[in-house]
């Protein structure tokens, strides 16, 4: 299931150590992402996917790009869902 099922399913809410792996996990997994130049653009709970065994999986990247040092360019707000704007997209200019 993807992470915004899991946390509608649970009544009391996450635990503070499944919050802490997953937060690890997805920083772990941008990390990664980004050392091969690859941004995400689109990391909300829909697409986080959510194991059997709590371990978690970065999905979609349908608007995910390459990323390069020499071409920054203003960050469009068409490109990420508006209420879940990808961490690296922070920032004034994406390198994308």
């Amino acid at each position: 299931m993807d992470l915004h099922q899991m946390m509608k399913s649970q009544k009391r809410g996450l635990a503070p150590s499944i919050v802490q792996s997953f937060s690890h996990q997805l920083l772990s997994g941008v990390k990664y992402l980004h050392s091969i130049h690859i941004i995400h653009r689109d990391i909300k709970p829909e697409n986080l996917l959510v194991y059997r065994d709590l371990s978690l999986k970065i999905g979609d990247f349908g608007l995910a790009c390459e990323a390069f040092m020499s071409e920054a360019q203003p960050v469009q707000r068409e490109i990420c869902t508006l209420w879940y704007r990808a961490p690296e997209l922070v920032s004034i200019y994406v390198l994308c």
